[in-house]
């Protein structure tokens, strides 16, 4: 075999999309199948916090009061049928935000902006009655058909006070026999109780308040399950082992006789370490408990789902101990992929995440043989970054991005690494985890030479993504004198504009919004330019001028989309006026 040829055996078995699976206990009557509905209580997740984006809502997600009384929705499955409501009919849900500060507190939820950290819940406003009296919250939501993850996020919204909820699930949205019970405490710091269900569902969620001042909840996530898709990248020819090849396709061991088989190739890999055949035979074998456990997965869901963790877990557990024998190469970093594999399926997104940060040292370190290039290690990389990204696994990319740029400045020619960066750099600026680039720019500017006005535009767009305003603002000045007359040059303006209401900077911003009317009569964005203003308004609670803004665009306007949300912030402005403040439900 080539050196060549060895060294891309290392970049096999690349995983690049995969979805949560989860632990334990079925709670569905034994020899129901999967068309009857069924849930499965997962471990809990106190690492991600609020840094929710990417991991958590992928198809819903509901932030509770983050513009109270009003909440955040979205998601790629919503609009979804979804109520919060309380078991006591005159009793409504609160929706509110808490005024304690939010800035570097990890436990507080993002925005969906990715930059900003609002404290907002849900509650059923139990403290107005005895302890043990509800009155509970009573969330409905519809689950599609299939496996879902649905995520409920708790934390300590004020102050530290005791807490302990009682969850219960119900199928059909009644609240008959549930599908299963649990409870939520000690989320001090932030904690996700997360559940497989099984739909379609109309699932009703019951939170109760027990001996708490009163229930609440923060978020509220659902994200489609599918078994961790797996891909095989290498830069030449397609490499497969002698097992299997694709995704899984075709008739595979059960699990059980492929987890004795691997149990038994890993006693042969302790026993002569340095036997090539010994790790190749090991690696293969653990691929083929992947392969079936994706048939698992796909003809016995529930069954899968309700053993998930004990699934894994062997898995997991035997790759401990290969890799203190595998040391440094090809198959140890095969064996760091399974690793990340096996964390993802017993929902150890912390351990996944630091298993993708070895895989990413690995692609970017010198070359173990020095006739091999270090590109064939980034171009997998890039492939990797790219997947990430499209998927929107936000903590997951930010990892690739952090060692791809590092490699793009230090491990390439300069042009090259340029290249390189502004390709990737365009892409991280939509999947929004724009500051790694910008960062890598900056320190090539700084070892090469200044940018081009093209790529300084592409850095100003990093930086207002990331919330970077003030040095959006700069360079953006730097390059917008020199567009001429252009739709790219309107949107550098309110992005200019945006930047400048950002920094409280008003009259500067209004400033930009004259100089956009008089050079573009006319033109749709500058609708877009004043539901901004409104926009800006309304959150530093100047509700009178927000209100102004949003009334005289929408009778201005010819845009039906702008008439809906300028009708919608003002119906927003007159239930806050009407309660007294952005703290509602009587708080």
């Amino acid at each position: 075999m080539s050196a060549r040829a060895l060294r891309l055996r290392l970049l096999v078995a690349v995983v690049l999309a995969l979805a949560p699976v989860g632990q334990l206990q079925p709670v569905c009557p034994a020899g129901e199948g999967p068309d009857t509905p069924f849930a499965i209580e997962l471990s809990e997740d106190v690492d991600t916090r609020g840094d929710w984006i990417g991991t958590y809502g992928s198809y819903t997600y509901v932030l509770c009061g983050m513009r109270a009384p009003h909440s955040l929705y979205g998601g790629a499955g919503w609009p979804v049928k979804f109520s919060a409501a309380t078991s006591d009919p005159k009793e409504t849900v609160r929706a509110w935000q808490s005024s304690a500060p939010a800035k570097g507190d990890r436990s507080v939820l993002l925005e969906p902006n990715g930059i900003t950290r609002t404290p907002g819940a849900f509650d059923d406003h139990g403290e107005a009655r005895p302890l043990g009296k509800g009155p509970d919250l009573h969330l409905k939501i519809a689950v599609p058909q299939g496996a879902s993850l649905l995520s409920l996020y708790f934390f300590e919204i004020d102050w530290p006070q005791y807490r302990s909820h009682r969850i219960r699930l119900f199928a059909g949205g009644t609240s008959q026999k549930p599908l299963l019970e649990t409870t939520a405490d000690n989320f001090l710091k932030g904690k996700y109780k997360r559940f497989v269900v099984y739909g379609p569902a109309d699932l009703l969620v019951v939170i109760e308040r027990g001996q708490s001042p009163n229930a609440q909840v923060s978020g509220i996530f659902l994200d489609r399950l599918k078994f961790p898709s797996t891909f095989i990248l290498n830069a030449a020819d397609p490499i497969t082992s002698s097992q299997h090849t694709g995704e899984g396709k075709g008739p595979f061991p059960q699990r059980d006789a492929a987890d004795r088989a691997a149990a038994q190739a890993l006693a042969r890999l302790l026993q002569d370490p340095n036997s090539e055949k010994a790790r190749r035979s090991y690696l293969d074998s653990e691929r083929t408990v992947i392969f079936s456990l994706q048939e698992l997965e796909r003809s016995r869901p529930q069954l899968y789902y309700s053993q998930v963790r004990s699934l894994w877990l062997p898995t997991w557990e035997r790759l401990g101990k290969a890799a203190a024998v595998l040391g440094r190469g090809r198959e140890a970093f095969e064996a760091e992929i399974l690793g990340y594999i096996a964390a993802r399926g017993q929902f150890d997104y912390e351990g996944a995440r630091q298993e993708l940060g070895r895989i990413a040292a690995d692609l970017v370190a010198e070359p173990l043989d020095p006739s091999l290039l270090v590109k064939t290690q980034a171009d997998v990389l890039d492939r990797i970054l790219a997947h990430t990204m499209d998927e929107g696994r936000r903590g997951e990319a930010l990892i690739l991005l952090e060692a791809y740029a590092s490699y793009c400045v230090a491990g390439e020619e300069p042009e090259t690494g340029l290249s390189d960066l502004v390709r990737v750099g365009k892409r991280a600026q939509y999947a929004g985890v724009p500051l790694p680039a910008a960062r890598a720019l900056e320190l090539w500017k700084a070892q090469h030479g200044e940018l081009s006005q093209d790529n300084r535009l592409l850095l100003a767009n990093l930086y207002y993504v990331g919330g970077k305003s003030e040095d959006a603002l700069a360079l953006y000045k730097t390059v917008e004198a020199g567009m001429g007359s252009s739709r790219s040059h309107r949107w550098v303006l309110i992005a200019m504009l945006s930047s400048a209401l950002k920094l409280r900077r008003v009259e500067e911003a209004k400033a930009l919004l004259e100089r956009l009317e008089n050079s573009y009569p006319g033109a749709e964005e500058i609708d877009e330019a004043k539901y901004r203003f409104g926009v800006h308004y309304f959150e530093v609670g100047d509700l009178a001028a927000a209100r102004k803004c949003f009334e005289d665009l929408r009778a201005a306007t010819k845009s039906a989309i702008y008439k809906k949300l300028c009708g919608e912030y003002v119906d927003r402005i007159a239930h806050l006026e009407k309660i007294g403040g952005a703290r509602s439900g009587g708080k």
